[in-house]
């Protein structure tokens, strides 16, 4: 299986930080993260979702595209027809939120069951304790879809 790992930051913009093929290896995965450097700015995650549908995922069968949401906050656009039209594309959507992400958002953004695609933390320093269960829950979704 190849590895396809991409990276989209965004705030009421959106900025590709790495796209699905311009890494090989795990290793170069973690140099590109490692790279990023945080925008400043609101909250627009709908934006982001649609930008991404768009943007860095290819059409494909369900279960093969997955796309983690990661936010800090409460969004200040629509997110749940976003989350939806990914959905129809095919992407399985995970929201990992910490700090002031309301819970309703995130559950508004995650595939069904919202349990097993819904995240959060407190403090961004917890975001890790759980990092092994999102990575179990692709690949269970992945297995079940393939």
């Amino acid at each position: 299986m190849t590895l396809s790992l991409g990276a989209v930051q965004y705030t009421y913009e959106q900025r590709t930080e790495f796209g699905l093929s311009d890494f090989l290896s795990k290793e170069e995965v973690v140099a590109g993260l490692s790279k990023i450097r945080y925008m400043n700015g609101g909250t627009a995650t709908g934006q982001a979702i649609n930008y991404v549908t768009d943007n860095l995922f290819k059409p494909s069968v369900p279960g093969r595209n997955f796309l983690i949401i990661v936010t800090d906050g409460q969004s200040y656009d629509d997110i749940g027809g976003p989350a939806q039209n990914a959905q129809k594309h095919g992407i399985t959507v995970f929201s990992v939120g910490t700090a002031w992400a309301p819970m309703e958002d995130l559950k508004a953004m995650a595939s069904q069951p919202h349990d097993r695609h819904t995240y959060f933390s407190r403090e961004f320093s917890g975001l890790k304790a759980f990092s092994q269960a999102v990575v179990r829950a692709i690949c269970q979704d992945f297995s079940s879809n393939n």
